[in-house]
């Protein structure tokens, strides 16, 4: 995925480039808060994409998980797990999500109700 972010983002910052490096080169460190820290703090947006990324990659198949090691990072931590949770629920579908988050939230009904009318469309880039 590192690969595909990187040659579609290629030219438009160099820093996000170094950040999205850094995460392929610590995805596999078996201690996360090591890994988490070399990649900063999140106050910066290639930083809380990169941490996010991070999160979504440790975790491709558990939205609760990616979501839970997002709020759980050092800094911009409500950041980084709403782009992990974005990330992943794209990846997951709406289906991933926990049933007790979902009925929790402002506006579910709607929120729902989009979903469905956009999940419809066939949008082509």
């Amino acid at each position: 995925m590192i690969k595909e972010v990187l040659s579609f983002t290629k030219g438009i910052s160099g820093e996000f480039d170094v950040a999205m490096a850094k995460v392929k080169n610590c995805l596999d460190w078996p201690n996360e808060e090591e890994a988490l820290n070399h990649l900063g703090k999140g106050w910066i947006g290639e930083e809380a994409v990169s941490l996010a990324l991070y999160c979504f990659l440790r975790y491709p198949s558990d939205y609760k998980a990616v979501v839970q090691r997002g709020a759980n990072t050092g800094g911009d931590s409500d950041s980084v797990s709403c782009i992990a949770g974005s990330i992943s629920g794209a990846y997951l579908g709406i289906e991933a999500i926990p049933a007790d988050w979902t009925m929790r939230i402002e506006k579910s009904a709607y929120l729902k109700d989009l979903y469905r009318r956009l999940a419809a469309k066939k949008i082509s880039l």
